[in-house]
């Protein structure tokens, strides 16, 4: 079973979801995220993070950050969605 997290658990509200073979891929993607995207630094986070991560099923179509299971339907109904739900 792949690792998860969501930028969310961490304080943001973002969309954002980031998963991997192992707990050391996702909470090295989960903090560039949070650093390029909302000017967290790792200390901030790094405790909370590493207690967020949680079993489930990575999306291997490609991308390395996927949407959260709640805005999936947007994002299969929108062509243009890019880092959030926008319909």
């Amino acid at each position: 079973m792949d690792k998860m997290i969501r930028c969310r658990d961490i304080g943001p509200e973002c969309v954002v979801e980031a998963c991997g073979s192992t707990e050391e891929e996702v909470l090295r993607k989960i903090g560039e995220h949070a650093r390029s995207a909302h000017g967290l630094e790792e200390a901030s986070f790094a405790e909370k993070a590493r207690s967020a991560v949680y079993e489930g099923f990575c999306d291997r179509a490609g991308s390395e950050e996927t949407v959260s299971e709640e805005c999936a339907e947007c994002y299969d109904q929108c062509d243009e969605c890019v880092d959030e739900c926008c319909c």
